[in-house]
């Protein structure tokens, strides 16, 4: 008798952020990575092993540094797709 609703899926997925960053030291808003593609970012692993959770749009991140984000599933793919073609841009 009831229909079933179908649920947002989200996820938390680890993105390597030398493939969607273009200049050293780019902020989150720069890079446009909520804004534009939709997830959030909840916390910035750098390179040098230091995690900063709850990170704002003026956090900035280098290559090497790793992003914890969570969003729809089919966002962070395509997160993650345009991360692999700017690597294979260089």
């Amino acid at each position: 008798m009831g229909s079933k609703m179908k649920s947002d899926v989200h996820t938390i997925m680890i993105l390597l952020v030398s493939g969607i960053i273009k200049d050293l030291g780019m902020t989150l808003e720069e890079c446009g990575i909520g804004r534009d593609l939709g997830v959030i970012v909840v916390a910035i692993k750098q390179s040098t092993g230091d995690t900063r959770f709850n990170p704002t749009f003026k956090s900035a991140i280098k290559p090497g540094d790793t992003l914890i984000a969570l969003g729809e599933v089919s966002k962070l793919k395509a997160v993650e797709e345009m991360a692999k073609r700017r690597q294979g841009e260089k």
